[in-house]
C-alpha cells in the first residue's frame, strides 16, 4: 500500500557523482560501514505506539541518470523458517539508457540474535540473480521469485513464448537454488506457481504440468542440487460421469499423494488424490489415475463461453497459497480481477477435509491496485487498506477479514510513518512487512522488515 512520507534534511555538503561515459551514479553496497553523513541514517518507519516493531533496514543510495531517471528498491521474496531465520532477497532497480537492469542482495537474518548469517557455500550467488533473460530473443514472463515455505531454498522461473516454423510454444527456465532449463516445448502454458515443494503450471486440456525438483533433507532444510528437473503431468477430465472437470490447481508433492482440484459446471470443486502421473512423448494424453476425496460448492471465477462445446474462460490468475509449517494444511485464496473480490479454501493432507471459507469477499478498505494481501492457514484473509476504516486515504493500516466476513484491524490504526508497503506475508502467527522509502535530497533510499508484536 503506497504511502510516501519525505523526511526534512539540512544539507551540510553535497558532491554530485558523474560519469560521461554511462552517466550514471554507482550504487552503494548495502554492506558497507554505515557512511557518518545523515544520508545512511535509518530513518523511523513506524508511528508512536503502532503494535509492530522492526526487524531489519537498510539504506543505499540507488543508480541515477544524468536525464533524472532513478532507481528504486524492491523486494523478490522473504520467509521464515523454524529456526527462527529470516531469508529474503530484494534488489535494486537499475535504470540505464537501452534497458532496466537489477542488482540482487542475498539475505539471511537471526531474528533471535539480531546478525547477519552466512549463506550456505551452494547455495545461488546472488550476483547471479537476474530476474530475466539475457541476450534471448524470446518473449517472456517472470512467473515468480519464491522462497519455498520455510526455507532458505530459493527458485525464480521464467516462462517464454517462442517459436519454430510458425509453430508457437512454451518454455520454462528455472534459476536460483534450482537452476536449470526444461528443454521440452509445450503449448500453451497459462500458469505456473510455486507450491510447498514443487512447481506446477496449467497447460492445455486442462491438465496439470508437474515440474519436480526439490527433496527433503530434514524438518526444516533442503539440499542445494543443481540437477535436472523431471516433467510430467495431471490431467482428470471425467471423474463424474459425462461431466468436465477443469483445472483450478494442483498441489504435486514429491512423495506421498498429490491433490489436484478441479471445477465444474454444476458449481463444485473436487479435491482430486491421486499418486500416478503421466509422461510427455506419450501419443495420447489419458487420464491420471486418482480419487474424489471432498467436494464443496462454489461459483467458479469463470465465464462460460458455447462453440461446438462448453469451455470455460478464466477471471482469476495466480492463487495465493499458504501452508503450515509442516506443509499438512494447504490454505489458497483465488481473487476474481475483474470485481478484486476473493474466495478462500482450506485442505488438510491428513484428514482429507476440504473447506470454503470464504466466498466472495471483497477488500472494504483497500486498492484494488495497491492492497497488498496474503492469507493464513485457517483462510483469514490478511491486506493493507487506508487508515480509519478506509476514510483516510494518506494513511495505511492492516485489516483481517475473518470466516464470518468480518474486517478488523491488526495493530493500530495508521501505523506507517515512512515509506510504502511492498509485501505483506503471515508467517508463524505474525504478520510481516516489507517497506521501502526515499530519503528527502538524497538518492537513497531504505528497505525494513516490519512485524505484530
Amino acid at each position: 500500500m503506497k504511502k510516501n512520507h519525505l523526511l526534512s534534511i539540512i544539507f551540510t555538503g553535497l558532491c554530485i557523482l558523474s560519469s560521461c561515459e554511462t552517466g550514471v551514479t554507482p550504487p552503494d553496497d548495502p554492506n558497507d560501514p554505515n557512511d557518518p553523513t545523515s544520508r545512511f541514517e535509518i530513518a523511523q518507519v513506524l508511528n508512536t505506539n503502532s503494535a509492530f516493531e522492526n526487524v531489519w533496514d537498510t539504506t543505499m543510495d540507488v543508480r541515477t541518470m544524468n536525464t533524472g531517471v532513478t532507481g528504486s528498491l524492491g523486494i523478490s521474496d522473504f520467509t521464515v523458517d523454524a529456526k527462527n531465520q529470516m531469508h529474503f532477497v530484494f534488489y535494486q532497480i537499475l535504470p540505464s539508457q537501452q534497458s532496466t537492469f537489477y542488482e540482487s542482495y542475498r539475505r539471511t537474518w537471526d531474528l533471535t540474535n539480531k546478525k547477519i548469517i552466512p549463506q550456505n557455500p551452494l547455495a545461488y550467488k546472488e550476483k547471479n540473480i537476474t530476474r530475466n533473460l539475457y541476450n534471448y530473443q524470446a518473449e517472456k514472463e517472470l512467473a515468480f521469485e519464491l522462497y519455498k515455505p520455510y526455507t532458505n531454498y530459493y527458485v525464480a522461473a521464467i516462462v517464454t513464448s517462442e517459436g519454430d516454423g510458425g509453430i508457437s510454444y512454451n518454455k520454462v527456465y528455472f534459476q536460483g537454488d534450482v537452476s536449470m532449463t526444461v528443454a521440452q516445448p509445450f503449448y500453451p502454458l497459462s500458469r505456473l506457481e510455486l507450491g510447498y515443494e514443487n512447481a506446477v503450471g496449467q497447460s492445455a486440456y486442462f491438465q496439470s504440468v508437474i515440474f519436480r525438483s526439490l527433496n527433503r533433507k530434514n524438518d526444516d532444510d533442503f539440499n542445494y542440487k543443481f540437477t535436472n528437473v523431471s516433467m510430467d503431468y495431471a490431467i482428470f477430465q471425467y471423474m463424474v460421469p459425462d461431466v468436465q472437470t477443469y483445472h483450478l490447481l494442483c498441489e504435486a508433492r514429491t512423495s506421498g499423494p498429490s491433490i489436484y482440484f478441479g471445477f465444474t459446471s454444476k458449481n463444485e470443486i473436487q479435491a482430486i488424490e491421486f499418486t500416478e502421473t503421466g509422461n510427455f512423448g506419450t501419443t495420447t494424453l489419458t487420464g491420471t489415475k486418482g480419487k474424489v476425496v471432498a467436494t464443496v460448492n462454489w461459483t467458479p471465477y469463470v465465464t462460460w463461453v458455447t462453440q461446438a462445446f462448453v469451455f470455460p474462460v478464466y477471471n482469476f490468475g495466480k492463487t495465493i497459497r499458504h501452508y503450515s509449517p509442516d506443509g499438512s494444511i494447504m490454505s489458497f485464496a483465488l481473487n476474481k480481477f475483474d470485481t478484486d473480490r476473493y474466495s478462500t479454501f482450506v485442505y488438510n493432507f491428513n484428514t482429507k477435509t476440504f473447506t470454503k471459507v470464504m466466498e466472495d469477499v471483497s477488500l472494504k478498505y483497500g486498492d484494488i491496485n495497491s492492497s497488498d494481501v496474503d492469507i493464513d492457514q485457517e483462510g483469514n484473509i490478511y491486506y493493507t487498506g487506508y487508515a480509519d476504516s478506509g476514510k483516510n486515504k494518506e494513511g495505511v493500516s492492516v485489516y483481517k477479514i475473518s470466516a464470518d466476513g468480518n474486517h478488523t484491524l491488526v495493530g493500530n490504526d495508521n501505523f506507517l510513518k515512512f515509506g510504502q508497503v511492498i509485501k505483506l506475508k503471515h508467517l508463524h502467527g505474525k504478520l510481516y512487512l516489507c517497506v521501502t522509502g526515499k530519503k528527502t535530497g538524497y538518492d537513497t533510499h531504505q528497505i525494513s522488515f516490519i512485524r505484530t508484536k
